[in-house]
């Protein structure tokens, strides 16, 4: 379990956030981010974990409300999908992957700052996970053009395929991670 803060403007108090794996004492009834593949899937996120499609971890606020969202699972990259950065070196094989399945936040959580938070835990996790099973990047397919460049402000870039489809290199990642938790809490 993490916790963690942010702050939603300069004039509100800084909300607190946990973060912890989907149980059945999670009620996702009612989550709302208006984007419906993501309204829809929180419905079968304990099914598809159960199943071991994915593991999703909730953003809870102060109340235990679920704010937010993220689903992680293995995956790979078709080689001629990859740019020439990745391709270096690499076998004429699919790359393995962690996948980044769905990340969304609840309307009223939106610009609050629990996306970032959900996403540095999810890589967090990744990172873990690619000391166990290989995956050389993290992929994720964004929803639309405004998610990519939410992404891209933490450094995803676009695979050959599709400019939606991106990746962030695991080494970055690590990178990534291990300056995020070396900064003080907020």
């Amino acid at each position: 379990m993490s916790v963690l803060s942010s702050g939603q403007s300069a004039d509100d108090p800084p909300r607190k956030w946990r973060i912890e794996a989907l149980s059945d004492r999670h009620d996702l009834a009612g989550f709302v981010c208006r984007v419906e593949f993501l309204d829809k899937y929180v419905n079968y996120a304990k099914r598809n974990q159960e199943l071991g499609y994915g593991r999703t971890y909730v953003g809870l606020d102060a109340n235990d409300h679920v704010c937010g969202y993220s689903t992680i699972a293995m995956g790979h990259v078709f080689f001629d999908h990859l740019p020439d950065n990745l391709k270096r070196r690499a076998p004429k094989y699919p790359m393995p992957a962690a996948l980044l399945c769905c990340l969304a936040v609840a309307t009223p959580c939106q610009k609050s700052g629990l996306g970032t938070l959900l996403l540095m835990d999810a890589l967090h996790h990744m990172v873990q996970a690619s000391e166990i099973i290989a995956a050389r990047v993290v992929e994720v397919l964004a929803i639309s053009k405004e998610a990519k460049n939410w992404y891209s402000r933490f450094g995803f870039l676009p695979f050959l395929d599709d400019e939606l489809h991106l990746y962030l290199p695991m080494d970055t990642v690590r990178t990534t991670i291990q300056g995020d938790l070396s900064k003080p809490s907020r």
